[in-house]
């Protein structure tokens, strides 16, 4: 098995996350606090509305292709300037567990010298802590990708990754719980 490249941790107060590196693949996992019902997190992470919202960016064009109970599909489309990529995932909400879980279902992409996805999975988690008005938020995502991946690439899955996950917790934050 091939030894790890490269091994991150970013944090400060209230936001943490850890990256590993092998070379065809990468991990995330990130946790905060938050004083917002589970039920609420949970619904902000998997609705359409919240998630367009706290992930708007001019690179990133976000569609809902379809919507069952407990379900839905989204269609993600990264454009750059020489590089563009089209992510289908699938998203199941297991609200008894606090969990909502995530797989990538189909990719495509134009040429890059950075590595393509693969595959990729996860889960967002949401767990009220007893006796507070808080809860602690989990999210944990595995990436395959179809080339090795360099420090470069390395450092941009960093910077995106945490850039996301502060916006979420942002947008969480400034959430008006109804």
């Amino acid at each position: 098995m091939f030894a790890m490249l490269l091994s991150a941790q970013a944090a400060q107060a209230d936001f943490k996350s850890s990256f590993s590196f092998s070379k065809f693949s990468y991990s995330v996992a990130a946790w905060f606090r938050v004083k917002c019902p589970e039920d609420s997190v949970l619904s902000i992470c998997y609705n359409y509305s919240h998630i367009n919202k706290y992930l708007r960016k001019p690179n990133l064009a976000i569609t809902p292709i379809e919507e069952g109970a407990g379900w839905n599909r989204y269609r993600y489309v990264y454009t750059y300037i020489v590089y563009s990529c089209s992510l289908t995932f699938r998203r199941d909400m297991v609200r008894d567990s606090g969990l909502l879980r995530f797989r990538l279902l189909d990719v495509k992409s134009t040429r890059s010298a950075f590595p393509t996805v693969a595959n990729s999975w996860g889960y967002y988690r949401v767990d009220a802590i007893p006796g507070t008005d808080s809860a602690q938020f989990f999210y944990r995502q595995t990436t395959a990708l179809t080339k090795p991946i360099n420090i470069l690439y390395a450092t941009v899955i960093r910077f995106e990754t945490n850039g996301f996950l502060r916006r979420l917790l942002q947008y969480i934050k400034a959430y008006d719980v109804p």
